[in-house]
């Protein structure tokens, strides 16, 4: 958390198999979200499905909704949901946000 202070400091929500303390749908990480979310903003905030590893713990299907089934997902506000799952990583590899098309961007 400490490395929040450092702008270009990015989190790859992925592997939540890997470090939940529960099974599908991995709900115990809700709170952990939650703090990263606090702490860095959902701007760098990123998630990433951990294929192929998460099939093996789960269906692709569920590993993708997984996140939508935690509490914090309800709190979110929608933008918060496009940049977790969409525009950050978008951002961080040059390709357009939701909503936003290559002439926009010129």
């Amino acid at each position: 958390l400490k490395l929040s202070a450092y702008p270009q400091v990015f989190v790859k929500i992925s592997a939540l198999f890997r470090v939940s303390s529960d099974g599908f749908p991995f709900a115990s990480l809700s709170d952990r979200l939650k703090q990263l979310l606090n702490t860095f903003g959902s701007s760098r905030l990123l998630w990433g499905s951990d294929f192929p590893y998460a099939t093996e713990h789960t269906d692709y299907a569920s590993a993708v909704q997984s996140l939508e089934q935690w509490p914090v997902w309800q709190e979110m506000a929608e933008q918060d949901r496009v940049n977790l799952v969409h525009d950050t990583a978008a951002k961080l590899y040059g390709l357009p946000e939701l909503g936003q098309s290559k002439s926009d961007e010129l």
